[in-house]
């Protein structure tokens, strides 16, 4: 097993039944063998430590816990729980992320810890690093969210990784940089949103070139900066110039 494959792994090594018995065992075999690879594995068990002692310290608000409850009566007790964890944990992240909350959580603000933010800025760049498709999918199910990104860029010229809220939902987020050209590629489920009825696919304005594409499952929005086209973020299989 290369490092490659091993970082795309790793955030799933201590989730039960989420990896083979075989690929359990190799990643282990390479954790114990590569410096590199062994730190970054520490660091993020040392973020989920830190994010279940945020979710244990977050008060659940009295409408979503008398919501929970009502749902609770009309669904088996052990399906709730678990989806009131999950959903305790997004919003538990949420508040580490922009230290105050909104809504419910108006005034239940989260301390900054500066090793903390340290450490969970280091894990996302080390999937950045790697820059290929399958570890950038693979940052983002670490996030919690299942997308499957273009393949005809080169994620070679990767730049960044977030996860965004667009009115109320969780979407991807991919920057490229190549040189003077700049990209943002913006992944959203077609659950959430559609593309508008006759909408023209591709649109320019004074600074940008905006286009829209989907497939069965996915809306792609693509933003190419200034002189910046598709075909400088391509693969040498897909570039046309």
């Amino acid at each position: 097993m290369d490092c490659n494959l091993a970082r795309m792994l790793m955030p799933f090594a201590g989730r039960r039944g989420e990896l083979a018995t075989e690929e359990a065992h190799a990643l282990q075999a390479h954790l114990e063998h590569c410096g590199d690879c062994s730190k970054l594995a520490l660091a993020d068990a040392r973020w989920d430590e830190q994010l279940t002692r945020a979710i244990n310290a977050v008060e659940v608000p009295e409408r979503l816990a008398a919501l929970l409850k009502t749902s609770a009566s009309v669904e088996s007790s052990r399906i709730w729980r678990a989806k009131a964890w999950r959903y305790t944990a997004v919003v538990a992240s949420a508040c580490i992320v922009v230290s105050l909350a909104i809504g419910w959580w108006a005034t239940n603000k989260q301390s900054l810890d500066t090793q903390r933010l340290a450490e969970q800025e280091d894990l996302r760049e080390s999937f950045v690093l790697v820059r290929t498709q399958e570890t950038a999918e693979a940052y983002f199910r670490n996030q919690g969210l299942r997308v499957q990104l273009p393949s005809d860029f080169d994620y070679g010229f990767m730049s960044s990784l977030e996860v965004v809220e667009i009115e109320g939902h969780k979407a991807a987020q991919v920057e490229f940089q190549r040189g003077e050209h700049r990209a943002r590629l913006v992944v959203f489920s077609r659950r959430n949103f559609r593309i508008a009825k006759n909408a023209e696919r591709t649109a320019a304005a004074s600074h940008c070139v905006v286009e829209l594409s989907q497939n069965s499952d996915f809306v792609f929005l693509v933003i190419f900066y200034g002189e910046s086209r598709r075909q400088h973020f391509q693969t040498q299989s897909n570039s046309v110039g």
